[in-house]
């Protein structure tokens, strides 16, 4: 969810998530890391030290919240990241995208 009430960025963005912080490079390493376990297969990250974030980067991490989607709509997440990496595994998998 993105922008205001009335879609014109009167308020701050909603956002959707977990409240966890993880970055990228974190997130890939534990999907890689299920998707081997669920499907007995062996991917790794190949990394291009061209396109590593330099350390000097202003942005490190970045945290959602989902409190104001909780005092608008009620929303809260319903699973984990780890339990929704694992459902969408498991989803291509069966339907053959792998």
């Amino acid at each position: 969810m993105a922008g205001g009430a009335n879609g014109c960025g009167d308020r701050a963005p909603d956002q959707s998530g977990t409240n966890r912080t993880i970055s990228i490079g974190e997130l890939a390493e534990l999907a890689i890391g299920l998707c081997n376990q669920r499907t007995g297969r062996t991917a790794h990250i190949v990394t291009d030290a061209a396109r590593i974030r330099p350390d000097t980067s202003e942005v490190l991490r970045l945290r959602s919240n989902y409190a104001l989607a909780r005092q608008i709509i009620g929303w809260e997440p319903q699973v984990t990241l780890e339990a929704g990496l694992v459902q969408t595994i498991d989803f291509i998998a069966r339907t053959g995208a792998f």
